[in-house]
C-alpha cells in the first residue's frame, strides 16, 4: 500500500470511469490511496478531507510503450541448392570461454557448396563493422558470393552490414527467427567445431584460442572427407569445379584434332605428308 499526498490534484484520463463520478469532490482538496497497479492501469480510493464516501476509480497510465526492435527482412524467397562455389556461404557465431572465465567469440563462415570453411575469426567482440571488414578481405582473396544467409542477430542487422550488402551488391537472405534449421549448413559445422574443438581444448589465450581454430580449420579443409561430397574433402571436391590449368596442359591426351602434314626440315619438302594431304 502506498499512501499519496493529502493534497492532490486528481487527473483521469481515458474512458475507464466516467466524468460525472467526481462532480461532488473538491479538485484540490482529496485524499487519495494507490491500492493496485497493473499492466497501463491503476485503481485508486478516493475521498474527501470532510469523510465523504470513498470511491474507486481506474485511469488509464500516459506511459509510452516502446515498441519491438526493427529487424532487417533481407530476401525472403526460398533458397536453392547451391551448384557451384561461391554461389551461398553461411555465417554464424559460436562462443566460448578461456580458462580465466573471459568469453571469446568465433565467427563461422562456409560455402554450403564446396563445405569449405572460408573463415573462423577469433574474439573477445565482433561487432558488425568487423564481421563487414573480415568479409572484404575474405571476399578480395576468394571472389564474391551471389548470396549471404545468416539469422537476424544484432550484428547481422546491423548498418553496417546493410551497408556492406548493399555496396557489394550481395543478396543476404536472413532465416526466419527461431528456425535454425534453415541455416543448416552453419550449423552442422558449429556442432562439429565444438564437439571435436572448443569441448576439447582449454585454451588460456586469445592467441591460442586463434591458432588452434587455424590449425583445426587447415585440418578440415584438407584432410576430412565428407559422405555428401562424395567421399572428397572439401578441398578436393572444389578443385573439380576449378581444375588446375598446369595439369589440363600435361595430359596425353587432347581434344585438338591431329595436324593434316607434319612440319618439314628447313630445306627439305616432306612429299609423303604432301600426297596424304591431297
Amino acid at each position: 500500500m502506498q499512501t499519496l499526498q493529502n493534497n492532490l490534484e486528481l487527473l483521469i484520463i481515458g474512458p475507464a470511469t466516467p466524468p460525472t463520478s467526481l462532480n461532488n469532490l473538491e479538485p484540490f482538496n482529496l485524499s487519495t490511496e494507490l491500492i493496485a497497479v497493473h499492466k497501463d492501469c491503476y485503481t485508486a480510493l478516493v475521498s474527501t478531507r470532510q469523510g465523504g464516501p470513498r470511491r474507486r476509480l481506474t485511469a488509464k497510465l500516459t506511459v509510452r510503450r516502446r515498441g519491438g526492435r526493427k529487424r532487417a527482412m533481407g530476401t525472403r524467397a526460398p533458397m536453392l541448392i547451391p551448384m557451384a562455389p561461391n554461389q551461398r556461404w553461411s555465417l554464424d557465431f559460436v562462443s566460448d570461454q578461456m580458462t580465466d572465465c573471459r568469453r571469446f567469440r568465433v565467427l563461422t563462415v562456409v560455402d554450403d557448396c564446396t563445405r569449405e570453411c572460408l573463415a573462423l575469426v577469433a574474439d573477445t567482440s565482433l561487432s558488425g563493422l568487423r564481421v563487414a571488414r573480415e568479409l572484404e578481405v575474405l571476399i578480395a582473396r576468394r571472389g564474391k558470393p551471389a548470396m549471404i544467409v545468416s539469422d537476424n542477430g544484432t550484428e547481422f542487422t546491423s548498418n553496417a552490414i546493410l551497408s556492406f550488402a548493399d555496396r557489394m551488391r550481395i543478396d543476404w537472405h536472413y532465416i526466419a527467427p527461431g528456425k535454425p534449421i534453415q541455416n543448416a549448413f552453419i550449423e552442422s559445422f558449429n556442432g562439429r567445431l565444438r564437439d571435436e574443438l572448443l569441448n576439447e581444448t582449454l585454451f588460456p589465450s586469445l592467441s591460442h584460442v586463434r591458432t588452434t581454430v587455424a590449425l583445426w580449420r587447415a585440418d578440415y579443409n584438407l584432410n576430412r572427407p565428407h559422405s555428401r561430397l562424395g567421399w572428397l574433402t572439401p578441398a578436393e571436391y572444389a578443385d573439380t569445379y576449378n581444375p588446375r590449368r598446369d595439369l589440363a596442359l600435361r595430359s596425353t591426351t587432347s581434344s585438338t584434332p591431329a595436324p593434316v602434314a607434319h612440319p618439314a626440315q628447313m630445306g627439305k619438302t616432306n612429299r609423303q605428308s604432301l600426297r596424304h594431304a591431297g
